[in-house]
């Protein structure tokens, strides 16, 4: 007779780790487990409807055959939550070592605090797996489980970190943020021991940063990725599958010929708080609103394709891809207005560094430099015939001034701007005497306006160069960055002028406002009030490429006019002052590299920076034209004593 008695019994812990768990797709999963953790809709269950591209992200994770996924899309469209999810539910179906990298330390422990320990605690059948001990069950960079496998974190810089362990699934998130570039491929080799059982997963979710030669996720995207797909939206009135491209983002028709006559940043607020933008379908011409495009994108489909010489192409999807890529642009998802997109693209149409991020962030694609280079002729093409050197036009509402401080003198130009952003060159030149002539000769000045009897235009505001070497000249030995303090102590209590210093790295806002004080390289803590200056750092970079960009025929707002020459050869040496310069690569960056004296051309930076709406109060919120009308009794200033006798003073000294 059988003896029907089991030969062991096993512990429920041990049913646990060996029960086969039910398959259930990655999709199905989410939508039953995985609750949100962060945002509008925290707490709640992960709504597909909210990222109807999601469903093909996560079939292509289950398909036995993909190895590799590259996520390509911008930020706040639920990328990050799709590779979790796709980790997660792996997790839930089979428990087994799995890795999370991030650019840093502090990231990879936020990511873990306010991220995946959520996510766990929040899915009971990952929950009542964790480990008993609660001091190995949730960690600030690894994730316990009771088998002994976990969710590893990894940083870049971290050799040790990334290479101690190996692994069955890795995401990579945010890779072209990390300072090694090299650490992608490091967190990769963790699941070389699971490839040849088939099983292994990567998955590398990003936006591009920067340039195409820094982005790594999409250079590897590129050329690894057998199959490229992008969404395609159906629209609702036609049926049409649409590839949507931004440049059919659009203002409403009503409204297109009110917004025209406003200046560039009134337009994109106005858009973006009166949600203006339509997108217009290219086959019946509907405009979609933000609800009939989210209507669209949820009746569309991902369609296959291949990148070719950086230009996207349709295909037919290659059966068994290994590696695939899925690239999504910021109006391609419900989370953000096409209002929102147009606002975007119209600050950055003539500010190329707003355009690196519109790019990134908006397009998701990186940024493609045409190394800047304007040519004599095309700056010539701005002189304007009728406008006279030393003359305002009509349209003049202020006048800005920038100095560039040189051993033997300093430059100067004088320029005139209208609300609407567009300017005309005034005056420019050499004073030999340098900051005392311009006290007495260039800031008094008062420029006749044009078509305006008896109106002038003094000059509103002034930028004046700070930096500088030591004097040998100077019987004190001062440099020329003290000299240019001591005076601007004096004549900021006489004229608007202000001191500035380029910025070393790039900053936030292209104006920020800072106080020095008149010891350079001692704390401010230990500088007397009475010797601190009011200044502005400036990111010089990026008023290089403004003006690149708008003294050029081609500019489509915010043109850079220059005076017509009253003799043959009067801009000679303008010109070649403005043209020294071109922005080349090197080393991934863009670098601006001076081939002849620019000094002019720092001047004209320094007058844009007086102008930019970031320098407060700024030039457009004035109440009325900083003009001197007839009969005003000319020019008030600040006070009647000579600066000039302070200058000789003891306190010079």
């Amino acid at each position: 007779m059988q003896n029907s008695v089991a030969p062991f019994v096993p512990f429920p812990s041990e049913r646990a780790i060996f029960q086969r768990r039910p398959h259930v797709s990655t999709y199905l999963w989410a939508r039953q487990n995985l609750r949100i953790v962060s945002g509008p809709y925290r707490g709640q269950l992960w709504r597909p409807e909210v990222a109807p591209y999601a469903k093909a992200i996560m079939d292509a994770f289950d398909s036995p055959d993909v190895r590799k996924i590259f996520i390509i899309a911008p930020s706040q469209t639920t990328k990050t939550t799709i590779a979790y999810a796709c980790m997660l539910a792996e997790m839930a179906r089979e428990l087994g070592p799995m890795g999370v990298g991030m650019p840093d330390e502090k990231a990879l422990k936020r990511k873990f605090g306010e991220g995946l320990l959520q996510y766990v605690q929040r899915i009971p059948s990952l929950r009542e797996q964790l480990h008993p001990d609660p001091r190995r069950a949730l960690q600030t960079t690894r994730i316990e489980f009771r088998s002994g496998d976990g969710i590893y974190g990894m940083w870049a810089g971290s050799e040790a970190q990334m290479s101690s362990d190996s692994m069955r699934i890795v995401v990579v998130d945010e890779e072209d943020a990390y300072p090694d570039p090299m650490s992608v491929q490091t967190m990769e080799e963790r699941v070389t021991a699971y490839e040849h059982m088939g099983n292994s997963k990567i998955i590398r979710v990003s936006k591009p940063r920067g340039l195409a030669e820094a982005s790594t996720v999409w250079r590897d995207a590129c050329r690894e990725a057998q199959v490229f797909y992008r969404y395609a939206a159906r629209c609702p009135a036609c049926g049409h599958l649409e590839y949507m491209d931004d440049t059919r983002i659009r203002v409403r028709r009503a409204e297109k010929e009110e917004l025209a006559a406003m200046p560039r940043e009134e337009r994109a607020q106005e858009v973006k708080r009166r949600q203006l933008a339509r997108y217009v379908c290219s086959s019946c011409r509907f405009e979609w609103t933000d609800e009939s495009r989210n209507l669209a994108l949820r009746r569309g489909r991902w369609i296959a394709g291949r990148v070719e010489d950086g230009a996207w192409k349709p295909c037919e999807a290659e059966q068994h891809s290994t590696v695939v890529a899925f690239h999504l642009r910021s109006w391609e998802t419900v989370l953000v207005s096409l209002s929102s997109v147009l606002h975007d693209w119209f600050l950055a149409q003539d500010d190329p560094r707003r355009l690196q991020n519109y790019d990134n962030n908006r397009r998701a694609v990186p940024y493609r430099v045409i190394t800047r280079e304007t040519p004599a002729d095309a700056v010539r093409a701005m002189m304007l015939e009728g406008h006279h050197r030393g003359q305002c036009p009509a349209e003049t509402w202020a006048v800005t001034c920038g100095i560039d401080v040189q051993m033997m003198g300093c430059w100067y130009v004088v320029r005139a701007w209208a609300l609407d952003g567009r300017s005309w060159l005034v005056d420019w030149g050499f004073l030999p005497k340098g900051l005392s002539e311009a006290e007495e000769v260039l800031l008094p000045k008062l420029y006749p306006v044009a078509g305006r009897e008896g109106v002038q235009a003094p000059i509103w505001r002034t930028a004046v160069d700070t930096g500088g070497t030591a004097d040998d000249g100077n019987e004190f030995g001062w440099s020329k960055t003290e000299e240019t303090y001591a005076w601007l102590q004096q004549a900021s209590l006489e004229w608007e002028v202000y001191g500035i210093k380029g910025a070393k790295k790039d900053m936030a806002v292209p104006v920020r406002a800072t106080v020095w004080g008149n010891q350079p390289g001692k704390p401010q803590k230990f500088q007397l009030f009475e010797g601190k200056i009011p200044g502005h750092m400036i990111d010089t970079r990026a008023f290089k490429d403004r003006i690149h960009s708008r003294l050029n025929p081609q500019a489509k707002v915010s043109a850079m006019y220059l005076h017509e020459e009253s003799e043959a050869g009067e801009l000679t040496e303008y010109v070649r002052q403005i043209t020294a310069e071109r922005k080349v690569i090197e080393k991934g960056k863009e670098v601006w590299k001076a081939r002849r004296d620019n000094h002019l051309f720092d001047c004209e930076v320094y007058a844009l920076a007086a102008a930019d709406p970031t320098w407060t109060p700024a030039m457009r919120l004035l109440p009325e034209a900083a003009l001197v009308l007839p009969h005003a009794g000319g020019r008030s200033r600040k006070r009647n004593a000579k600066l000039s006798a302070l200058r000789r003073s003891p306190y010079a000294r």
